[in-house]
């Protein structure tokens, strides 16, 4: 029992760190409940039944990407294993020895009498792959296709049980083992913090016979986890839009020279916008940048106030955290069809300058695609990289702003 309560305690452990992680965004934490089937000496699948165990448990884990994700899982399961067709005229005597009699003055049982009920409690570490993400990169998506090998810590135990009178028979000692398996998953993110994972898996696991009946043609202890995760995704608090507060004053002698990409475009193209735009139209620009755009909407009841979209540190990928404000965003564009809009990007000051161009452009095509996939015709949305933001706060500076085209 003491190492059942060492597994939770790990399992809890890891989770509760989770919440004081720098970037709570990347974590997640969930339960997990299903059907459980094992084949052994005897097998879920016996000769005069099929039996249905069930596994439950806990989970915790972290996004290194939008493509691979680590994982903790902590569990319990109950199956019950039955004699098979091959080894149904066996006698197990109650020495724990197999014969192909009875044995006279001995209190066995056939083996189409008896049944193993087998229970463990595993703590695995799994390495999740979306392979949605590896084979094509569309990062809006809702759905997840994922692969994922995974190694266990296996605490398992058995009680031999006569099948009409349900007394134990035999009741076995703990073993410790160790187990290989993995699994396959689909997942879908239902909203900004809960997602659910529909998975299927085989772990094999070492040492003798799980079911405690001796070995009868081939040593082999495979388990078959069937289930659901249901997943909770930690958001970090982040303003939907900018504000006065998030907004460093610029420096009025330095304009920002953003790259364009509208449909009709097929190259990015690089606008001075000091050789453009007269010198005073040039400080009315960063001036207007300073005001946030809550306040510009107050100003004109005609402009529409469009959530900010913020990355990750070197990505493109809309995070889960912020599917809710590109779905405003969505939602906004569906109840104007007239409306066409102007989507910057922008990046924190890390990296070269040809670098931070290319990301903000991309960053503002992903908000693009995520639209347009969902239904937005791609000649109302205009794309600029504006580059490296001026903000102080790296998490701020990476962003995208939203606004109407008025052009």
């Amino acid at each position: 029992m003491y190492k059942h309560r060492l597994i939770y305690l790990l399992a809890g452990i890891f989770i509760f760190s989770s919440l004081h992680a720098q970037d709570v965004s990347k974590w997640y934490t969930g339960i997990s409940a299903g059907a459980t089937f094992g084949v052994s000496s005897f097998s879920s699948f016996g000769s005069e039944k099929t039996r249905v165990g069930w596994n439950a448990g806990v989970l915790g884990g972290y996004h290194l990407s939008d493509m691979f994700a680590v994982e903790l899982s902590a569990g319990y399961s109950q199956v019950g294993l039955g004699t098979c067709e091959c080894s149904k005229y066996f006698w197990l005597g109650e020495n724990g020895k197999r014969y192909y009699a009875p044995v006279i003055g001995s209190n066995g049982a056939s083996y189409t009498d008896i049944y193993s009920k087998v229970s463990m409690t595993k703590i695995g570490a799994h390495f999740y792959v979306d392979l949605l993400r590896v084979f094509k990169r569309d990062n809006s998506s809702s759905w997840s296709v994922y692969v994922a090998p995974a190694i266990y810590a296996v605490f398992h135990s058995y009680d031999i049980k006569h099948a009409d009178t349900k007394q134990v028979m035999i009741k076995g000692k703990a073993s410790t083992s160790v187990g290989l398996g993995g699994d396959i998953a689909v997942g879908y993110k239902v909203n900004n913090n809960i997602s659910l994972r529909l998975k299927t898996g085989i772990m094999w696991i070492n040492g003798k016979e799980m079911d405690g009946i001796p070995e009868i043609y081939i040593d082999r202890n495979y388990v078959w986890n069937t289930g659901i995760d249901i997943i909770w995704n930690f958001t970090s608090k982040k303003s939907p839009i900018c504000t006065s507060d998030t907004l460093e004053q610029r420096n009025t002698t330095t304009a920002v020279v953003p790259t364009v990409m509208t449909e009709n475009v097929s190259e990015e193209k690089t606008i001075d916008v000091i050789d453009s735009i007269p010198e005073k139209d040039v400080t009315e620009v960063i001036e207007e940048e300073k005001t946030p755009m809550a306040q510009i909407s107050q100003d004109s009841a005609s402009d529409a106030v469009y959530p900010v979209i913020y990355f990750s540190f070197n990505s493109v990928w809309i995070e889960w955290s912020e599917r809710d404000k590109m779905k405003e965003i969505l939602r906004m564009m569906k109840e104007n069809p007239e409306s066409a809009i102007v989507v910057k990007g922008w990046t924190d000051p890390v990296g070269t300058q040809k670098a931070n161009q290319r990301v903000s452009i991309a960053r503002a095509k992903a908000v693009k695609d995520f639209l347009v996939l969902r239904g937005i015709k791609p000649e109302r949305i205009t794309c600029i990289g504006m580059g490296v933001s001026l903000l102080n706060n790296a998490e701020q500076a990476r962003h995208t702003e939203t606004q109407n085209n008025k052009e």
